[in-house]
């Protein structure tokens, strides 16, 4: 089996998403070392032995060059970029469902929740302006806060 790890959808990104790529192909080398995964675009593969991808943010219509694929692997939660590709081939669609990272969301969401609702950028300018108004409290205790979602993280 073929494999082809492709991030980013041009150089720039690329070049930004390259400690990601090689943090995941360390991980794989430390679980199946005899596992070879080429890297878009800088390996010499044959695209007609690539039967697995393995993708974040990859350029649209790309896929499709893959004559022998049989499944994709988004390398994140969340598979609305790959699904963005009008160009898909119709294979399996798989996603990374981590509990550490669902974790992390929840928690990045509660802490935007709590940033909002208690004016954190509103008193941090007045900080930087050394204006210290009294001002009505910001206390949500009255308010109910709904978190709707699907799958692992929701």
């Amino acid at each position: 089996m073929q494999i082809l790890f492709i991030a980013g959808q041009n150089d720039e990104e690329r070049l930004r998403y390259k400690d990601f790529v090689s943090r995941w192909l360390t991980a794989f080398d430390n679980y199946v070392p005899e596992l070879k995964i080429h890297v878009y675009p800088d390996d010499n593969f044959d695209p007609d032995d690539i039967e697995v991808v393995l993708i974040w943010k990859h350029p649209y219509g790309l896929l499709n060059k893959f004559k022998n694929l049989k499944a994709i692997q988004v390398m994140a939660a969340g598979v609305d970029h790959a699904l963005a590709d009008k160009e898909l081939p119709n294979v399996p669609i798989a996603r990374i469902i981590d509990p550490d990272m669902a974790k992390d969301l929840a928690q990045y969401a509660a802490a935007y929740v709590l940033k909002i609702i208690k004016r954190i950028d509103h008193w941090q300018q007045k900080q930087k302006e050394h204006r210290w108004t009294k001002q009505p409290p910001f206390n949500f205790s009255h308010l109910t806060i709904g978190i709707m979602g699907l799958g692992a993280m929701g």
